[in-house]
């Protein structure tokens, strides 16, 4: 979305959970909306280490 050259807004009416909560913080400055009693759910970033490979 940051190649449009247009405004783009994103408006959340349930749930936006995992990559649909990015696409949503993809939106333009200020045309970003969720409904009060939407959920928006991220993942905790985390790495694991295995025989000296990060996956």
């Amino acid at each position: 979305m940051q190649y449009v050259s247009n405004n783009v807004s994103t408006m959340c009416f349930g749930m936006a959970a995992s990559m649909g909560a990015v696409i949503l913080a993809s939106g333009f400055e200020g045309k970003r909306f969720s409904l009060p009693n939407s959920t928006i759910m991220l993942h905790s970033v985390g790495t694991q280490l295995v025989d000296n490979i990060m996956i």
